[in-house]
């Protein structure tokens, strides 16, 4: 399938997300720890659920697929702003 244009902001978006959460946060746990490896691929996994849940979001002509990808982003953000607080230690694991 061949990357269409309008996808591309999308797509940029959550690569800008993955890079700030990455590496624009303080992270009290070691990268390459246990805990440290799974929150690095949960992020990416969320990244890329967040950058499929936009296209959806963008391209639903369905109430009903726009109104499930609008609660995805709400649990997609949530997650992101837990996750934020367990990575820079605010609270423990």
């Amino acid at each position: 399938m061949k990357l269409k244009k309008f996808y591309l902001p999308n797509i940029v978006l959550s690569i800008l997300l993955l890079i700030i959460f990455i590496f624009g946060i303080p992270w009290k746990i070691d990268y390459f720890s246990v805990v440290g490896l799974f929150q690095s691929l949960d992020t990416f996994i969320e990244a890329s659920s967040f950058a499929l849940a936009t296209i959806c979001l963008a391209r639903s002509k369905n109430k009903v697929l726009h109104f499930i990808a609008i609660g995805y982003l709400i649990i997609i953000s949530s997650d992101f702003v837990i996750r934020y607080y367990v990575v820079s230690g605010k609270i423990p694991y």
